[in-house]
């Protein structure tokens, strides 16, 4: 009997890893490129059909969208769909390269290629810890990373199934990072794996950010169609002060401001000559600016923030924590913090670990009346 139980909790890891559920993350997102090349890293195996034999090419592969058909090249054709094995590397005009060996599925619509990837929960959370955890963070502010990387995985899992996708691979969701995941970071998926914040039985919803600025932002504030949860309240951060670089200043030409606007499919009354924060959150965030130049706009702060970061980059306008003056013909954003505010400031649960804080601590501060449990203990959405 002793031997028995031994037994089973030897494969207790193995079996909970051979049920992890996989997330399908659609790469690309916010621009799906026309073609791809489509670089083998090893072994490949192309599917081009459900009953077609596979095929292994050797070498690389553009892949390039006609209307909804996948074309390949003279050699293999084209198809509706493409299914990839093995590893390979992706590399598309305008994006960084991936290197991946997770199963890639291809399809083609309006011109453009649709890039799936299907990789198991815990994969999932390294990657994604490879692209929004500080490497440089202590072991515990790492550990508390993992767990809300997951919870919010376990979360929102499935919100884009009418797309055919789980997850996006940008912020909007969670930024991945596919390629090596550096091994203090695999060490703290590692230690919290199947790890979940949960509330009133659900995983909860845990967003995360760079830097709060001292004072986190209600997550009905920043965005009012969401639940008002009591775990996303806001509250001043007595940690997040502690960091040295928390405010920031950028000065936007209006040129460039308006024809950032104008690829979010925000039509700027140009030429732009004023740019006021009309409203304000109690935290001090913006909640609504006003764009004014032949006539005059209103935009929600995020929109206005996100379509800056999507053209100019996100560290330009960081946060909705700022003032904004005219200069000119530019317009300076005195500001601090980074991001949207909501849940954990990831500054201040590094401050968290520096002063000894354990992982389970800095989750309670940021999302209090939550408790860690286990993935599959959970009902999720």
């Amino acid at each position: 009997m002793k031997l028995g139980r031994l037994l089973l909790l030897l494969l207790l890891p193995a079996l909970a890893a051979a049920q992890t559920p996989d997330v399908a993350v659609r790469l690309y997102h916010y621009s799906p490129p026309a073609e791809v090349r489509l670089v083998p890293a090893g072994s490949i195996r192309l599917s081009l059909c459900a009953t077609c034999k596979p095929q292994a090419p050797v070498e690389a592969i553009a892949v390039r969208a006609e209307g909804d058909r996948i074309v390949l090249g003279e050699r293999l054709g084209s198809a509706n769909a493409v299914r990839v094995s093995g590893a390979y590397r992706l590399e598309a005009a305008g994006h960084p390269r991936i290197a991946a060996a997770y199963p890639l599925a291809i399809t083609a619509e309006q011109g453009r290629l649709l890039l799936t990837v299907r990789i198991p929960l815990e994969e999932y959370v390294a990657e994604v810890m490879a692209a929004e955890a500080s490497g440089s963070a202590p072991d515990e502010t790492l550990k508390a990373m993992a767990v809300a990387v997951r919870s919010y995985a376990a979360h929102y899992r499935g919100r884009y199934r009418g797309h055919g996708f789980d997850f996006c691979d940008s912020t909007h969701c969670q930024a991945l990072r596919l390629g090596t995941v550096p091994a203090r970071l695999r060490a703290a998926v590692a230690a919290t794996q199947g790890e979940i914040l949960v509330f009133d039985g659900k995983p909860a919803a845990a967003y995360y950010h760079r830097n709060c600025g001292g004072v986190t932002e209600a997550v009905r504030r920043a965005w009012p169609g969401a639940p008002a949860v009591p775990y996303l309240q806001q509250h001043d951060d007595a940690y997040c002060p502690a960091w040295p670089h928390s405010r920031w200043s950028a000065g936007i030409s209006g040129g460039d401001l308006a024809e950032a606007l104008r690829k979010a499919g925000i039509a700027a009354p140009g030429p732009i000559h004023e740019v006021i924060v009309l409203s304000r959150t109690p935290s001090g965030r913006a909640s609504r600016v006003a764009v004014a130049g032949s006539g005059q706009i209103v935009v929600g702060a995020e929109a206005f923030r996100l379509a800056i970061s999507r053209a100019l980059g996100p560290r330009v306008v960081r946060s909705d924590l700022y003032e904004v003056r005219a200069a000119g013909d530019r317009f300076v954003f005195y500001g601090r913090g980074a991001g949207h505010g909501v849940g954990l400031c990831q500054v201040g649960a590094a401050e968290m670990g520096r002063q000894g804080k354990s992982y389970a601590e800095i989750l309670a501060y940021y999302y209090p009346g939550t408790t860690l449990g286990r993935a599959g203990s959970a009902a999720s959405r």
